[in-house]
Formats: C-alpha cells, structure tokens, sequence
C-alpha cells in the first residue's frame, strides 16, 4: 500500500509494510539480536517507520491497544518524534484529531509503566506548546484537573489539608507533565510565539506553585514520592517563571519546613529548587513592580540556608556522603557567582565566604573541584570585590593552601596514583593563573606566599617529600607565562630547591620541571644558564627523569636568547650528551633531548658553522636508519619510530633560507652542500624502501609523510631537486594501500610558484592515479551502504550510474577534494579536465547525502569553485575543463543540481548548513543565469512545491532574489529566510 503525504505525492514503500507485529518483531531485533547487520537493519527501519504519515495512527494503536511495555514506549517516542518534526505541516482537522488521540492517552494512564509515562509527558508539554492558548484554551490547568478537580480550593496550610482532593491514580502524569512541560518551553524553537505563551503562563503561575506546593505538605510517611516529584518539578518551573512574591516567600518557606523537618530524603531536592533559582536571581538585575519582594522572599533562603546547611555539610563529610555534601558546596558557590548584590550584601557576602571557606577546609578533592567556576569569575564579580581586598585575598590563600594538601601524592610512583588528583592540580593553577594575570591583586602574591612556607618549612627540618612536592609543583604551575616582574624570585628558587631536606624521586622530578620554567629569567642571566644545562645533562642517562630532564632542557632551548647563547656550547653540550644519546636511543622520551639540540643548532649563524654540529647529531641517527632498513624487519618499528620523530623535528627546526639571508653575502654559497640537501638525498632512498615494508602502518606513514611535507614547504629550494621522487614515493604507496598520509606533501605542491613542464608531467599522472583509485573505492563503497531514502518526494532515486558515497572514506574524500582544489588553482594545466567532470556529477546527484556533513561540506566547496569554469581568467581551466563541465551541465547535470538544490534549502538540510549550501546556487546563478531561471521557475511555481503553505508571490519574490548573486550574505539571508517561510526552521 502506498503512502501518501500531506503534499500529494508518494512516499517510498516501506518493507515489509508496517503492522503491529511487524513493530515488535523489529523492536525484538534491535534490542535483543547478536548480530550487528540485523540491529542495523531494524534500526533503519524503524527510523524510516518514524518518518511516515501512517505514524500517526500506529503512535495511539501502540499506547492504547498493547499491553507490551517496549511497544508502549516506542508508541510514545513515535508520538514525540511527529509532533516535533511534522505537527506544523498537518492541516488543522488533522491536528483536532491528533490532540483528541493525546488527551485520550493520557486518560489511560494507569495502563503505562514510567518510563513510558516520562514519554508520553514529552509529548503532551509538546502538543501543550503547539495549541496553547490559541487551541487549547486551557491546558495547562486541565492537565493538572485530572488529578485535582477544584485546584483554587486547595490550601497550603497543614492543619487544614484534604487528601480527598487529589485522585491518586493520575497525580503522576501529573506531576510528570508539570516536570517536563518548564524544560520543553525553553528547549522549543517557539519564535514569536514564545511571548505570547509565557504571557498567558504568568497568569496562571501561582495556581501551578500552588498546586505542587499543596503535595509538599501530604503526610511524609505515604506520600513520600509524590512529594519528590512535586520537588522536582518545582526545580524546574523555578528556572522558567518566577511565582508572585507572596508565593515564592511560601514557597521557601515550606520547602525548608518540610526538608529539615521531615525525611532527609527531601534535604537535595530542596539544595535543586535553590540551586535553580539563582538563575532567577541574576534576572533581578532588572527592576520591576516586584522586584523588592522579590528579592526579599530570596534573601530569606539564602540567609536560611546560611543558618542551615553547614551542619548539614559537615554531617554529611563525616558520614561519607559525597552526594549531599557536594549538592551543599555547591549550592553556595552558585550563590555567589549569580553575583546579585541587591540580595547579596557586602555582609551577606562575607558570610557566605566565611561558611565555604568552612567548607573548603575540611572539604576533599570531590567537594572543593566545584569551587572552579567561582574562582574564575573572581576577576570581574563586583560583589566579592566589594567585600575588600583583603578578606579576598586571605580567602584565596586559604584555598590554595587546602587544594595544595588534599592533592599531595600517597607514594612515590605517581603513575599509580588516581588521575583525579592530577586533574584537580591542573584546574586549580588554571583558576590562579587567570587571578594572577588580572590586576586584582599584587602579581607575586601566591608566589610570595608559597615561597614563605617552603622557606619555613625548610628551617623545620619538615621531612615529608610530599609536601615539597606539591609545592614545587603550584609554583612550577604558578611560573607558567611569567614576564621579567617574577626575576626576583628566581634565584630564591634556585637556592631553596638544594636546601631541601628529603630527597624521592617524585620530588627530584619536580625540581627539574620547576627550572624549565624559567627561560625568560636564563636569557639574561648566563651563569645561571650555563649551570642550569649543564646541571641537567646528567639526568638524561637516568630512565626515570629523562622526560622532565629532556622537556626543561627543551623549553630552555626554546626561548632563542637561551639557544644563541648556547650554540658556542654546542661541542661542549653534545660532548656531555652523547653517553646519553647512545644509552637511551630505545627510549622515546630521548627525543625531547633532540629537540632541545635541534634548537640550539637552528641558531647556527651560516650553514658553515652548522655542518659539523649537525653530522656529529644526526650522523648516527641515518646510520640506524641504514641498519633498520638493511635488516627489514618490522619488530623494530619502536626504535624506527624514534629516528622518524627526530627527523621530524630536524625538518621543523633546521632552516633553509631560499633567499640566502643566512649565508654570507660575500661568498656563493652552495645548496647541495647544506646540511638538509645532503640529509634529504640519503633519506629518499632509505624512505623508499620503508614506504614498502611499512605501506600499511599509520604511524610511520605519516611521519614519513610529515617530513616530506615539511621539506616542500619550507625549504622549497632544497626540495625541489627531488619533488620527482617523492612523487614517485605518493604513487608507489598510494597504489599499495590507499591511504590518507601522504595527501598534505602533494597538496603543499600548490605552495610552488612554479613547476617545470617534467614535474608538472609527473604531478597530474600522480593525480590521475590516485582519482581513478579513489573513484573505484567510492562506488564502491556506495554499494557496501544501505540505500540512504530518498529525502524529499520531490527528488527521484539516484541513477545507479552516478551513486558514490564520499562518506564511505571520508578520510580520503576530503583530503582528495582539498588536493583538486588546490591544483585548480595553482596549476590546472595538471587536472584532467574529464575527472574534475566526473567529480563535479557525481558530488551534483549526491548533493543531499547527509551522512557525513563534514565531508559533504567539501563536496559542496569543490563544486562551488568548479561551477564557475566558464567564467575563469585562466586560460588553460576555459580551455581544458570549461568545456566539458560545461556539456555536462548543459545535458542533464545542470537540471538535477537545481532540483536538489531547491529541495535542499526547503526541506532537507538544517540551517546552519544553509551558509556553506548558498555557494553553490550562487555560482551556478553567476555561471548559467538563463538554465537557472528556465529550471528553477518550473520547479517553484509548482502549486505543491515544496508544501501548500508557501504564496505564490513569495516563491517568485525568491526566484528574483536567486538571479541576483551580487552580495553573497544578501544571498545567504535570502536562502534562510525562504527555508524557514518553508517550514524549515523545525531543523534547526
């Protein structure tokens, strides 16, 4: 039986055809089945299931005619996904049918489980949205009269409560509905509508506080779940719309009466409904006829909660529970970075400082992490600011002091300690550094404050390591992008870290970190320097601290006035270095020694001086090379990698200057004999052979490739006396395994002002190779994939001769695209003009494939850059691509690219994805301005297109805007604004 939309035209037959028992038999298959192709399969179908008119009606037949509860569930989640994607495209007697269908679902209430339940809430506060007031009049409080009939009567006060009142059996749909209704407001894309709804809510919003408070004060001990769920969704309704002041007074009031009061289960949900109101109180910043009570009625919480909960803080540390001394904690750091100073006095403040810093102090790595965003706010929190710097400023180091011991390591082998301190380490000097960069406060504070208890303790004898430790480490922290204003504390620094007196490995470790740090206070200082290298050399012959060694030895070496003054050193270094070099040349934190070697010797003032420096470093790093690919075995690819990764950095650092700034004016200097030209040329053949043996490993791939990059980019002239054979390399391995590494060294090609007509030769045959490759692999895979269907009945299938699927490798897809792209560009005279024809066809039928937008987004860039052939300044492109691109849109591309275009930006893509999408018609508008307008106005003066909402004038109101591609963003805003008169805005 065939489908029929709203629309008139057919939807694709669904097989097998849908049926209850068809239903469950997917629903079996999805949830229950081993096999991953058959939970595909009936995932997709019942995604597409979902996307039918019929849905409709299984939707209701599921939740009212089964008694299964994953049919029920489904029936309801089916019901939220029509209401949400098709509600607005059904015509208005449809729409009379379908909120009959929900209110008599929820009648039936008593049928579902609450999981169920919780769905079918969704899509009540969904259709509640759609026809509320307009519609449904009254549907809130209708909602609430199943379970309430007289809801004015009710009382808040206990002595005088009616149980009789509620019915039972429908207060949790109810209170369900009164929980998700506040969230789905604020989620809804509701646009003009939204204050119009929120309008009408204000008029009712004190009988809906009313009604949930009413269920606070059912007695405890029956009807304890009804009054957690009246919490929540007065948790809820806080964040969305405040009550009058009279009743959000109450409203406090009762619910600490009946937290601290009663059962302790309702002391977090009441933490919730506060937690969620400071959202409220920044929006007090703004006056209004009730702002002062307003803000009374919350001065009255937070002033509660300040007599309150630390008792309830410190009774719930000593017993362990997390969960409620987190909820606590964190509650007051929300009260204070709402930052309402009405509320919010100086005094009220200084308390609220007084009780975390309580609470920080005894306090464990779990309750003070919530601390962060306050600390980040500090900067600009007026409020806190007002409260005196000095009181700020002892708050401050009272924290730093206790997040410095509660994330002291346990035992030495730090590997094994909980990454959660580490974490907590990081985060706490990144809230300090922010705090220290600003101008709040004296820049040398935490510094000053830390050095006085490291020098102190010192004096003690204190002989835990752990607390040197972490302290070398805030202040290691602490020292990250400091300016000449931190000088002064460096040799206090470097003195103390001697005097320590306990020695472990943890701690050795940090005090070699701690002097990487400081290279803006080493450039200026060369005895210090000169200690500090030659201090550290000897630790990369130990395992254990060769990484902090190598990465301090590194950021020194960093810094440029560091490294020049280092490089009349470099014998001396390398002399001290070399036992280390050949010792560790297995380990791969080695090459952080490397990098520090490789940037002194950038500093090298000529390729003279850098020769010898240069042989006596890499020399033995070629000669393994040599060793591995002679003995051709790939166990040793750990010790290949670590001489791939050197290399890697000498391409990085090692400069050759094209220009010839960095040799002697005076005297012609020869490129063959730089140290990269002679490096390159024994590489290439060495990098041959590894390409085969290691064709289908990632790792060396990419770093090979990464070199090769490296090279063509930046030392063009040594490069390029061998771009011949590393093309050859990116098709040898290109054929073997078709992979994406090696596409960045081909693309920077494009960096070449000019090739010779030999290597432009070779460069399009690599091209061709690889595109027929790719090609082959790309239909292929469109045949691997289920048919994706066809997204609009607009659109016919895709001719089997033009499907390809460029999400099917889109690791190749792009890379590919970005390579064609750039040679269109830079060098056309290397495409063949027949496969940037076949691209552009094939990217025009799949234009809406919507698999991968990333790689989709490529797609659409390439064909916007080649639709324009016609119009090209270059010469070759009009005379080698423009015509054939030109046949083919002229034959029967053209019309296809302006249907899916057309159907794109009204009904298939999300908004967003309109911006990127608008190139094309715009260059296709600038291209064949007469093909479009002869196409596109068959298409949009159909009746029916895209649906029966859309005016006439407005469709030709847009035709004319789309033959006027002047201004890209007037093109852009037409294009959306046409989308979303279209009904598009629900994809946002």
């Amino acid at each position: 039986m065939d489908v029929f939309g709203s629309n008139g035209k057919t939807i694709e037959k669904l097989i097998p055809e849908p049926s209850v028992d068809v239903i469950k038999a997917a629903l079996i298959e999805l949830y229950q089945s081993h096999d991953p192709k058959i939970r595909d399969q009936a995932q997709n179908w019942l995604i597409k299931f979902q996307t039918l008119p019929i849905a409709w009606d299984f939707s209701s037949k599921l939740l009212l005619e089964t008694d299964i509860m994953e049919l029920q569930y489904f029936g309801a989640s089916t019901l939220e996904y029509k209401l949400k994607h098709d509600w607005t495209s059904l015509p208005k007697a449809n729409k009379a049918m379908v909120l009959g269908s929900v209110v008599n679902i929820v009648k039936n209430v008593n049928r579902y489980q609450k999981h169920v339940v919780t769905r079918i809430c969704v899509a009540l506060s969904i259709i509640t949205i759609y026809t509320y007031p307009d519609v449904w009049k009254n549907a809130i409080i209708d909602v609430i009269q199943l379970s309430c009939q007289d809801i004015r009567s009710l009382t808040l006060e206990p002595e005088k409560r009616q149980h009789n009142l509620y019915d039972f059996n429908k207060l949790p749909i109810v209170l369900e509905f009164l929980s998700v209704l506040p969230h789905e407001l604020k989620s809804q894309d509701l646009s003009a509508s939204y204050k119009a709804i929120l309008t009408e809510i204000k008029i009712i919003v004190d009988l809906i506080y009313q009604f949930l408070l009413s269920i606070l004060i059912l007695p405890n001990d029956n009807y304890k779940d009804f009054i957690k769920m009246s919490f929540k969704s007065l948790s809820n309704w806080i964040r969305y719309v405040l009550p009058s002041p009279t009743i959000l007074r109450q409203l406090f009031h009762l619910m600490f009466q009946v937290s601290l009061n009663g059962d302790k289960e309702l002391l977090e949900p009441l933490i919730l409904v506060l937690e969620n109101s400071t959202c409220q109180l920044e929006n007090q910043s703004q006056p209004s006829n009730n702002t002062q009570e307003t803000e009374e009625a919350f001065r009255f919480a937070v002033e509660t909660s300040l007599k309150t909960f630390p008792i309830q803080f410190k009774q719930a540390m000593e017993m362990q529970d997390m969960q409620k001394a987190k909820a606590i904690f964190n509650l007051f750091v929300q009260f204070l970075t709402c930052n309402n100073q009405n509320v919010f006095c100086k005094e009220i403040t200084q308390q609220h400082l007084e009780v975390l810093l309580s609470f920080v102090q005894i306090g464990d790595i779990e309750t003070n992490s919530l601390l962060f965003p306050l600390l980040e706010e500090i900067n600009g929190h007026k409020g806190l600011i007002e409260v005196g710097k000095p009181i700020l400023e002892q708050f401050l180091l009272i924290v730093l002091d206790r997040s410095r011991v509660i994330s002291m390591y346990s035992n030495q082998d730090i590997n094994k300690e909980d990454d959660e301190i580490k974490q907590f380490r990081t985060l706490t000097c990144d809230a300090y550094l922010l705090i220290q960069n600003s101008d709040l406060f004296p820049k040398s504070l935490f510094h000053n404050h830390l050095l006085k208890q490291l020098e102190q303790a010192i004096q003690n004898n204190l002989q835990e390591w752990q607390f040197y430790e972490s302290m070398l480490f805030y202040i290691s922290s602490l020292s990250e992008c400091m300016g000449n204003e931190f000088s002064e504390f460096v040799p206090q620094i470097l003195a103390i870290i001697p005097r320590i007196p306990v020695k472990s490995l943890p701690l050795v470790k940090m005090s070699i970190s701690l002097v990487g740090k400081y290279p803006f206070f080493l450039k200026n200082k060369p005895e210090y320097l000169e200690k500090v290298i030659f201090d550290l050399i000897p630790a990369f012959q130990v395992p254990d601290l060769l990484v902090s060694a190598g990465s301090s030895f590194s950021s020194i070496c960093l810094n440029s006035h560091c490294a020049q003054f280092l490089f009349p050193h470099t014998n001396k270094i390398l002399e001290l270095c070399e036992p280390a070099l050949k010792q560790q040349q297995h380990n791969p934190d080695i090459i952080g020694v490397y990098d520090g070697l490789l940037r002194i010797l950038k500093n090298a003032p000529n390729p003279n001086e850098l020769n010898l420096p240069f042989q006596r470093l890499i020399g033995p790093i070629v000669q393994n090379l040599h060793q591995l690919n002679q003995a051709n075995n790939t166990k040793d690819k750990p010790f290949l990698l670590i001489q791939l990764k050197i290399l890697n950095l000498v391409s990085q650092y090692i400069e050759y200057d094209d220009n010839g700034s960095q040799q002697d004016q005076e005297v012609k200097y020869d490129k063959t004999q730089h140290p990269l030209y002679l490096l390159l040329k024994v590489l290439l053949p060495i990098f041959g052979n590894l390409i085969v043996t290691y064709n289908t490993d990632g790792e060396v791939m990419d770093t090979i490739a990464g070199i090769y990059r490296w090279f063509v980019l930046f030392c063009k002239g040594i490069a390029y006396d061998f771009l011949g054979e590393i093309l050859n390399h990116i098709t040898q391995s290109f054929v073997s395994s078709p992979s994406p590494f090696f596409f960045p060294p081909l693309i920077a090609f494009g960096s070449y002002s000019k090739l010779s007509p030999e290597y432009e030769q070779r460069l399009a045959q690599t091209i061709s190779t690889i595109s027929h490759i790719i090609l082959n692999i790309l239909k292929q895979g469109a045949t691997l994939v289920p048919a994706v269907p066809v997204p609009s009945p607009f659109l016919e299938a895709i001719d089997p001769n033009y499907l390809i699927n460029f999400s099917y490798r889109a690791d190749l897809s792009k890379l590919y695209l970005q390579l064609l792209s750039v040679c269109y560009k830079h060098f056309p005279q290397c495409l063949d003009g027949n496969i940037v024809r076949a691209i552009d066809i094939y990217i025009i039928y799949n234009l809406l494939d919507t698999k991968d937008i990333v790689t989709l987004r490529c797609c659409w860039s390439f064909l916007s850059t080649t639709l324009t052939a016609t119009k090209s300044d270059n010469a070759i492109i009009k005379q080698q691509i423009a015509p054939l691109l030109d046949e083919a849109i002229q034959s029967h591309a053209g019309k296809t690219l302006i249907r899916n275009l057309l159907v794109g930006m009204t009904s298939v893509l999300q908004i967003p994805l309109l911006q990127h999408f608008a190139d094309i018609p715009l260059a296709f508008c600038t291209a064949y301005p007469k093909l479009f307008r002869q196409e596109a106005s068959k298409i949009l003066l159909d009746p029916t297109f895209p649906n029966d909402n859309v005016a006439l004038g407005d469709k030709h109101k847009f035709l004319s805007e789309l033959q006027r591609p002047n201004n890209p963003m007037e093109y852009r805003y037409s294009i959306r604004t046409f989308s979303v008169l279209c009904g598009n805005h629900q994809r946002n």
